[in-house]
């Protein structure tokens, strides 16, 4: 076996429980055939804004888990995990780890810019645990055509009108949050840099 294709099958190995359930890598969607709709007038649901949602190029699904994103993505890189703390609870998030078949140099997995949580501090997820937590901060990652870097101007354009727009305590970043139209609860969420008037990340939650 080529050592291109020997790396992310080892890499998948590791995210999977056994080699027979992992799944194929799945096959990316160019930038020129990826769908962008006119966002709905009575809001989003999860399964809608995923089926417009793209992360190197590769579609998503809903619920998303590590066995729909296919054996191209891991979460078991070395540094993979970290631990978010509030006030009440704490939960384990990993980042989300794209494996560049054609990037063989220096033999490693290379960061999609984005982290993924189960809702939980227990670290014994599996590859169809649903994730409930995204945060995305790259331009490889599109959720209806935003994208890290995004105008300002342009977010109601490709998602609609906000729920509500608020302005974080340390006055360098606005939020414009969405809610799901199915639950009523916060679906999307989209951090805007004051200063030069651009998304920064994008964080959706299931």
């Amino acid at each position: 076996m080529k050592l291109k294709l020997l790396i992310p099958l080892l890499a998948a190995a590791l995210t999977f429980t056994a080699c027979a359930d992992i799944p194929p890598v799945k096959e990316s969607v160019p930038q020129e055939q990826q769908i962008i709709i006119s966002p709905p007038e009575d809001g989003w649901t999860a399964a809608e804004l995923m089926s417009r949602s793209y992360i190197n190029n590769v579609q998503l699904e809903y619920p998303l888990t590590m066995r729909s994103l296919g054996s191209g993505f891991s979460i078991m890189g070395l540094f993979s995990r970290y631990t978010v703390n509030s006030s009440d609870s704490s939960e384990i998030r990993y980042s989300l780890e794209y494996n560049d078949s054609e990037n063989i140099e220096n033999m490693m997995l290379s960061p999609a810019y984005a982290s993924v949580s189960y809702g939980s501090n227990e670290d014994n997820v599996t590859a169809d645990d649903a994730i409930s937590y995204l945060d995305f901060f790259s331009e490889n990652i599109s959720i209806n055509g935003v994208k890290y870097s995004t105008p300002e101007d342009e977010i109601e354009k490709h998602l609609g009108k906000p729920d509500d727009i608020v302005e974080e305590d340390n006055e360098k970043f606005v939020r414009y949050i969405y809610l799901d139209r199915e639950s009523g609860k916060e679906l999307i969420t989209v951090r805007v840099m004051k200063e030069n008037k651009e998304v920064r990340n994008i964080t959706i939650t299931f």
